[in-house]
């Protein structure tokens, strides 16, 4: 069992992680898991891309590719 601890200021989340994704684009994940998943439910593939690029770079995903973590709360 994989046990995760989350806090913000007074706020603790525990969660277990139930399975772990490997892909090689943004793009190929999104493309591949459902939007639900994501929350992201009325945005288009090129926008989630477009949007994580913001956060990670596209030289960071090729170096690194993506992984998707699921999770569960406990």
């Amino acid at each position: 069992m994989n046990l995760q601890k989350f806090q913000k200021g007074k706020e603790k989340l525990r969660v277990e992680v139930i399975g772990l994704q490997k892909f090689t684009t943004f793009r190929e994940m999104y493309d591949t898991l459902p939007s639900e998943k994501f929350d992201t439910v009325n945005m288009s593939i090129d926008d989630m891309v477009k949007s994580t690029y913001e956060i990670y770079s596209p030289e960071q995903e090729m170096k690194w590719g993506t992984l998707a973590i699921s999770i569960k709360l406990i």
